[in-house]
């Protein structure tokens, strides 16, 4: 029977794998009306479905999302700042 000798021991810190870098992201809270969550709610609902199921903070990043390029684009509808003065 052949022996072994054992060689150096390996960590999981040893072993070279291609993960992607996680991106950066900050953590934001904000206090939100009951009418608010139920809209938050109600869109993650409907854009749901059997294969993928949408969270509140998806709907919120792809609000942040659709916000930004409507300001940038010169798009943004009035009546929504104006709902900003009515909250």
């Amino acid at each position: 029977m052949m022996r072994m000798e054992p060689g150096p021991r390996r960590t999981a810190n040893d072993l070279e794998v291609d993960v992607p870098k996680r991106e950066k992201s900050k953590r934001l809270q904000v206090v939100i009306s009951e009418e608010q969550d139920s809209l938050l709610t109600k869109t993650a609902y409907h854009l749901s479905n059997p294969e993928r199921l949408v969270s509140k903070s998806e709907v919120v990043r792809l609000g942040i999302a659709m916000l930004n390029r409507a300001v940038e684009d010169g798009q943004l509808d009035p009546e929504l700042l104006q709902a900003l003065d009515d909250h």
